[in-house]
């Protein structure tokens, strides 16, 4: 009991410490083409096109520029080994794809000229490669990426420059806004199974975030690839894990699958493409990962406590009693009341009242608020069996001091949040000039004790921030 006393009197003392030390405080690429090396037209139009129920979750589509457009599937473990599906009946090469739920959408590539004239969307049965065309873009201009959110059941589609919300059934697109985006060359867009959105860019050959309220992108880093031509991006959402076909053209060894660090931005070389028949490397795009539609029950990890005070939210947002939350010590799990009684972690857990600024006794894990507790040795603490409903919403601050966390199971940089205030929605940067929120967020540091200026939410984490005024973060 001394000991827990003497514990709770130190990290007392800490907050206290906090708050008053903190007070309420171009690259030019002219030469780099979305278009296939060398030109590449096929025989179509400019279209999307679903392909239907997809049942294979290992395998990933495309269509492959470099072998007479031809659509086709890989497992992304050997991706020099394509299959034939069929061919496309598109009078231009598709351009870019993405499975909606069970249905692979495709568009073809269009610019308005005598080349490409046509902007048309397709469905495409990824059995046999039936295209079923569903209607136009309506734009001058060639629609490069697609993404779906199964947040919100919108598709996006991208232009170089801009973002449009796509028509599922009529194919119209409908302007969200200019991307910002410094290349000027957004080639391909993805969404998580959180609906983050992520793009590509040829320009600068930089990965972006994209705010799909407003359209703006922001840089998050290098892909470390000099890329250039047709490819295109897309999200395992079952693996949590993004891909992109990127091109390097054919001096430098062609087409290749590579897996993107979402967080820095760095692209990792997975496999080579095929050479294709004509006897060129594979240019592939119109790449779609199939999913399972809907979430399911799992087992999550929330966090791993060290042996002292931790500083803990909830990595989903789905609330938690303590009571149900399983402490696996040592290899063998326990239940809290077993956990407690072994003497692994304290029963005691500290929330926050935004209001009150004051602590209070927590039976119960809320998403977006963070928790002071204390364990006795290393363990882990899980959640058995739950169902992870994707959602934007972070948590709504007071104007004051606020202990938070972010239920997200990745890595989630604070430049990334988008403060709502009034109404209408900031990026970070933004909310910071504007006085809303402060720049700075404290993180913990469990194995020194000591509190550390936080760039990045990790999963499992508390902070502390400081709002001016209330306001809703969202991811």
């Amino acid at each position: 009991m001394n000991r827990k006393i003497q514990s709770i009197i130190i990290c007392m003392l800490l907050i206290t410490t906090l708050m008053s030390i903190i007070g309420v405080a171009d690259n030019e690429n002219n030469n780099v083409s979305i278009l296939p090396e060398g030109g590449g037209t096929s025989s179509g139009d400019n279209n999307i096109y679903p392909i239907l129920q997809a049942d294979r979750n290992d395998i990933f589509y495309a269509s492959n520029l470099h072998d007479n457009d031809n659509l086709v599937y890989f497992d992304p473990t050997e991706p020099d080994n394509f299959t034939v599906i069929g061919p496309s009946i598109s009078a231009s090469f598709l351009a870019a794809a993405c499975f909606v739920e069970d249905t692979w959408y495709a568009v073809e590539y269009s610019d308005g000229t005598p080349t490409y004239p046509d902007d048309i969307i397709w469905a495409i049965d990824h059995n046999n490669g039936t295209m079923t065309e569903i209607g136009n873009f309506g734009l001058s201009e060639p629609i490069n990426g697609l993404a779906y959110d199964d947040t919100t059941g919108v598709l996006y589609g991208c232009t170089g420059t801009n973002l449009y919300i796509i028509n599922q059934s009529t194919g119209a697109a409908t302007l969200v806004g200019a991307m910002g985006n410094g290349g000027g060359t957004m080639v391909g867009i993805a969404c998580n199974s959180y609906g983050n959105m992520y793009g590509e860019d040829l320009g600068d050959d930089n990965l972006y975030s994209i705010n799909t309220s407003t359209g703006v992108a922001t840089i998050i880093g290098s892909l470390g690839i000099d890329l250039n031509y047709a490819q295109d991006m897309a999200y395992d959402k079952d693996n949590d894990t993004c891909y992109i076909t990127g091109y390097k053209g054919s001096t430098n060894g062609g087409g290749a699958l590579y897996s993107v660090n979402t967080s820095t931005g760095l692209a990792t070389l997975i496999g080579d493409f095929p050479i294709g028949s004509m006897g060129c490397p594979s240019e592939v795009a119109a790449f779609a990962i199939p999913y399972t539609a809907g979430p399911s029950p799992q087992d999550v990890m929330i966090t791993a406590l060290e042996d002292n005070w931790n500083l803990v939210s909830l990595p989903f947002n789905v609330s938690i009693p303590k009571g149900n939350i399983t402490v696996s010590y040592g290899g063998t799990n326990y239940s809290w009341a077993d956990a407690v009684t072994n003497g692994y972690v304290n029963d005691v857990v500290f929330g926050w009242d935004r209001v009150g600024q004051s602590y209070n006794f927590a039976s119960t894990f809320i998403p977006g608020d963070g928790y002071w507790m204390y364990a006795y040795y290393d363990c882990e603490l899980w959640v058995d069996n739950i169902t992870i409903v994707p959602d934007e919403y972070v948590t709504s601050l007071k104007q004051n001091w606020n202990l938070m966390g972010v239920p997200s199971v990745q890595n989630l940089d604070k430049v990334n949040i988008t403060v709502d205030y009034g109404g209408t929605d900031y990026s970070w940067a933004d909310a910071v000039t504007n006085g809303y929120v402060n720049d700075v967020v404290f993180g913990w540091d469990r194995v020194g004790q000591s509190y550390n200026f936080a760039s990045t939410f990790i999963p499992g984490d508390g902070y502390w921030m400081y709002a001016y005024y209330a306001c809703t973060l969202k991811q």
